[in-house]
């Protein structure tokens, strides 16, 4: 996993926000702020409003305000984000203000943030040296204090609050934050990815202390290389290795720190990530890094006969089809190449190109090249699209749809609805229906198989249940409300997938796949649950098709699961 937690949240923030293309209305009477912070970017101004010791949002922000406290110095804000309840600790600067996020939830992590009204500028910054002390606290001590740990290492931390008199408070309230890595409310940090880290502590919800984390890279467990070493070489060849490596916290580093080694380099040489077959014999070629190893026995033998290229296509191909390409020489592997752009070939031999034209294709085994020519003619594939209509969403932004019989089903962005649109003259659709949820977002909509029924998200309601909703749609232009499901999936669903009376649903609080069964849509139930086996796992979408369920784990990449 590459990057900070803190930067993922951030993405998260991003997605909430959805919003690159256009600027919200700023409503009258209050102020647009630009939001910045490490990560953060495209998130548009947000509206707020000082009435005197207070900071209010309006109903329907993207970010609300639920409490706030200002002083002529200091702000402290109780928020609900798109992530869930949130607390803003930070100095204040006139109308701008400067300090920390604490993001409440299972992920419990602090985001250094600036908020400033749009067109003014403020030297105020983020700074846990003047946010220190509080009412009743003149300073803050974390111990441990400036720790090293191993990455997958957890560490207890304690905080100790001091107050004016020099005197240590016993009872002090303390909450606990990380910037990176993850904590739980008792101060158990989990070191994860490499890099410099804070422990944040929230004392008496006025004062911070922090302190820094140094999480060494993780150990590598194992190695996985590509193509297959060939046991047997024809002398010339040259086999280019792409090398991943896993390691302890069950993250892939694409870029490890190997080394590649030779028992015999005249036999088998080795030049960076490439193995060059040079003479007859026999070598030992070793991978390793740390304790992880791996280890081949090759056989070098004598180039036979003259080299040419087979599996050349005798007339013309299609731009997109794959056309497979050897050697007459028996256990070679050449280096491939494509004279011309608009064309590739892979070092296994199999070529593609993606526009037409006549490519020269090249084999190289030692001193010697062979040459072919391959013809590609276009697809006949090419297209324009029009737009044909356009149903407008004041005042909001759309989520995820699904068409379905004549009708579009939308979600909606802050404004924690379901949209219906006739779409049954494309140029002209109509909203049938729009019903608010308490959601921040309503972020994915599906239809069941056989049409009947329509399942939507929620993430961000306000008293943190947020689940599924399931309607009916036996009036496809006013979906009605017939159940919905909390009870294992509180922390909000970023997408969903229906598949027969089963609906796999993606939890944001445990970054696993639950599975539904809505066979009685009244009454929904879960009835299993599978979850990539790593730490600080972040699941975001999936597909089922034929039995097999497709999920995208962000940091993690495509996990393919068997569901069938």
């Amino acid at each position: 996993m590459r990057g900070s937690i803190a930067m993922a949240v951030a993405a998260v923030l991003i997605l909430a926000a959805a919003v690159r293309a256009q600027q919200p209305v700023i409503p009258p009477g209050y102020t647009a702020y630009r939001i910045s912070g490490p990560g953060i970017s495209g998130v548009p101004p947000l509206p707020f409003r000082i009435e005197g010791d207070r900071l209010v949002a309006p109903e329907g922000s993207l970010v609300s305000v639920t409490a706030s406290a200002l002083t002529a110095d200091r702000v402290r804000l109780s928020l609900v984000t798109p992530d869930g309840p949130a607390t803003f600790v930070g100095l204040r600067d006139g109308e701008a203000f400067a300090g920390f996020l604490l993001q409440e939830g299972e992920q419990r992590w602090a985001m250094p943030m600036t908020f400033v009204p749009a067109g003014q500028e403020t030297a105020l910054a983020p700074d846990t040296g003047l946010l220190g002390s509080g009412e009743g606290v003149s300073r803050v001590e974390i111990v441990p204090a400036n720790v090293t740990l191993r990455s997958n290492e957890q560490r207890a931390f304690v905080a100790r609050v001091y107050d004016e008199s020099g005197a240590e408070v016993a009872d002090a309230d303390v909450e606990w934050f990380a910037f990176g890595g993850t904590i739980t409310e008792e101060g158990d940090f989990h070191a994860l990815n490499a890099g410099e880290r804070q422990v944040v502590a929230l004392v008496n919800g006025t004062a911070i202390g922090t302190t820094t984390v140094i999480v060494e890279e993780p150990a590598i467990t194992s190695l996985t290389v590509w193509p297959e070493v060939p046991s047997r070489l024809a002398v010339g060849s040259r086999v280019v290795l792409e090398v991943d490596a896993l390691t302890a916290i069950g993250r892939w580093d694409l870029d490890p720190a190997v080394v590649l080694e030779s028992s015999a380099p005249s036999v088998v040489g080795v030049e960076g990530w490439t193995l060059a077959a040079l003479s007859p014999g026999r070598a030992q070629v070793t991978l390793s890094a740390g304790e992880a190893r791996e280890s081949w026995s090759i056989e070098v033998v004598a180039a036979s006969g003259a080299l040419s290229i087979t599996g050349v296509p005798t007339g013309a191909v299609r731009t997109g089809d794959v056309v497979r390409l050897g050697t007459t020489v028996a256990d070679a592997v050449p280096l491939w190449a494509v004279a011309e752009a608009g064309a590739e070939v892979w070092p296994d031999g199999a070529f593609v190109a993606e526009r037409a034209g006549t490519y020269t294709v090249l084999a190289t085994l030692g001193d010697e090249v062979a040459e072919a020519r391959v013809a590609v003619e276009s697809r006949g594939l090419s297209g324009r699209i029009r737009i044909q209509g356009h149903g407008t969403n004041v005042g909001t932004y759309t989520s995820d749809l699904w068409p379905q019989s004549g009708y579009v089903y939308v979600g909606t962005h802050q404004a924690n609805q379901l949209r219906t649109y006739d779409v049954s003259d494309p140029t002209s659709p109509v909203l049938t229906d729009s019903q608010a949820f308490d959601a921040r977002v309503v972020n994915d909509v599906k239809v069941s198989e056989d049409g009947k029924w329509l399942v939507a998200t929620r993430e961000g309601a306000s008293d943190r249940r947020n689940g599924i909703l399931v309607f009916s749609l036996s009036d496809p232009s006013h979906p009605e409300l017939v159940s919905e499901y909390t009870e294992t999936l509180t922390s909000g669903v970023h997408n969903v997938f229906w598949v027969g009376s089963l609906v796999y649903a993606v939890n944001d609080g445990t970054g696993d796949l639950h599975i539904i069964d809505v066979s009685d849509p009244a009454s929904p139930r879960e009835v299993g649950r599978w979850g990539l086996p790593v730490e600080g796992r972040s699941l975001h979408d999936v597909w089922v098709q034929e039995g097999v369920a497709y999920l995208s784990y962000l940091r993690d990449g495509l996990v393919i699961v068997d569901v069938g």
